[in-house]
């Protein structure tokens, strides 16, 4: 499932400056849906995504899609044809290729994932 990039934007969750060598091009964003459970990635978790890294096949990227919505998938190549595919348990969930003319871009490639434990709540940014 996609998330519109108005409602969390990219820079929604901040900067994480311990966990990249170069801080300026690493960011934290909130997964949401089901669409990456089967590479381990679950709704609510948190990924961190590197916009300094060109996506090879099989990298799992974010993805901005019609210039609004954000999507993690796994980038792949077939036939000189970039897409976005899904690796998840949910059937519904379908590859389509990756259209710029439509808006569509990579904006980092994903290179580790954060997840909450029990009742602990990750602490909301502050403004």
């Amino acid at each position: 499932m996609a998330t519109s990039a108005l409602e969390g934007g990219v820079a929604g969750d901040g900067p994480c400056d311990p966990l990249s060598p170069d801080p300026g091009s690493t960011f934290v964003y909130t997964v949401r849906g089901d669409a990456m459970d089967r590479a381990g990635i679950l709704d609510g978790d948190r990924v961190l995504v590197d916009r300094r890294l060109k996506p090879a096949p099989g990298d799992i990227v974010l993805a901005v899609l019609e210039h609004q919505d954000l999507t993690v998938h796994r980038f792949m190549a077939r036939r000189r044809t970039a897409l976005l595919e899904p690796d998840s348990t949910n059937s519904e969930h379908r590859s389509r290729p990756l259209q710029p003319d439509r808006g569509d871009s990579i904006w980092g490639v994903v290179t580790g994932v954060v997840r909450q434990f029990g009742n602990y709540r990750f602490p909301e940014r502050r403004s």
